[in-house]
């Protein structure tokens, strides 16, 4: 009896280690469109990332937040890959004072400002403007996703959801 018990608690430690470290690794990734670097490591305001190409290339885990900082103007497309989970969405939002951060993506056929290709995703605060086919696309198989407090001006669609059990 006493080994099953000790059996028991050394799982659930476990469990909850693992919980817990899930949370601990959890990163704010910053992205600021004049004062960023791509060469920076990108996790604070004064160590921000600059362009779309950084913030796409990367692999995010659940719980990470990349802010996008006030005022700032990004031309292309923020393609998002990496899933959260339910209790840890990946979420995209802005920082600092000012305007939303502006997503564009002009003069490209067929384009989307915010293209989301996974799951348990938060995008909120942004401006999307000029894309030809949608401001932000959620696409099939995306699952789970909230879109909030955006705005979409010069777009097709304002916001496409071809994905299920989203949150608009």
């Amino acid at each position: 009896m006493l080994i099953m018990n000790l059996m028991i608690y050394s799982k659930l430690l476990l469990s909850g280690l693992i919980v817990f470290s899930e949370v601990i690794f959890a990163t704010d990734y910053y992205v600021d469109s004049v004062k960023g670097k791509d060469s920076n490591s990108g996790t604070s305001e004064k160590e921000a990332w600059q362009s779309l190409l950084k913030v796409n290339s990367m692999k995010y885990n659940p719980g990470d937040k990349i802010l996008f900082c006030r005022g700032g103007i990004w031309t292309g497309e923020l393609t998002i890959t990496s899933s959260g989970n339910e209790s840890q969405p990946i979420i995209y939002t802005a920082y600092g004072k000012g305007q939303n951060p502006v997503i564009q993506n002009p003069e490209v056929n067929r384009a989307t400002a915010i293209q989301v290709n996974a799951d348990w995703i938060v995008v909120e605060n942004f401006l999307v403007r000029e894309a030809h086919a949608a401001g932000i696309n959620i696409d099939k198989g995306a699952e789970y996703n909230v879109i909030r407090n955006n705005e979409a001006t010069k777009v097709g669609i304002g916001i496409a959801v071809r994905g299920s059990h989203n949150l608009v």
